[in-house]
């Protein structure tokens, strides 16, 4: 659903065929992504001592294999929609729905904004109790805001 935010709508059954086609492209990203968390778990495993040093192994590898098998079954779902002028059309009409389109991006919203405010939230809560995490929760936050800046001046001027 994510990678839909980024795409125009396309407004024939060819232009959303060659869309599916690069979006092909960014699941094969998102594949090697999931390569090299697996492989960053497999790197730990072993290396340093400590519950700390397993738990890391097990999350990247866990993460990695999520990764993998999502990515696998997003290029095959895409592979067949390609393949089948049928499904190729139901999805084309399903993503070029305007009211779907419109919940897309009021649901990125939303969930943007909630997280800013749950990063502050938390941001002044973590100064009672650990500096790094009060130091990386207002990098996040500056990432945010320097980040929504950055892209409403682009987007600003693109439209």
């Amino acid at each position: 659903m994510l990678m839909k935010l980024f795409h125009k709508s396309a407004k024939t059954q060819e232009e959303f065929r060659a869309d599916l086609a690069g979006r092909q492209k960014g699941f094969m990203l998102l594949l090697l992504a999931g390569a090299v968390s697996l492989a960053v778990g497999f790197f730990l495993n072993g290396r340093a001592d400590g519950p700390q040093s397993e738990y890391l192994s097990g999350l990247y590898c866990g993460m990695g294999v999520g990764i993998i098998f999502a990515s696998l079954l997003l290029l095959w779902k895409n592979y067949r929609t390609m393949r089948d002028a049928k499904k190729l059309r139901e999805q084309w009409l399903k993503e070029s729905d305007e009211r779907n389109r419109a919940l897309n991006e009021k649901a990125f919203f939303l969930i943007g904004a909630i997280s800013f405010f749950v990063k502050y939230a938390l941001f002044l809560a973590a100064g009672f109790f650990s500096m790094e995490v009060l130091t990386t929760l207002w990098g996040l936050i500056m990432f945010y805001v320097v980040g929504f800046v950055v892209i409403r001046k682009i987007l600003e001027r693109r439209m």
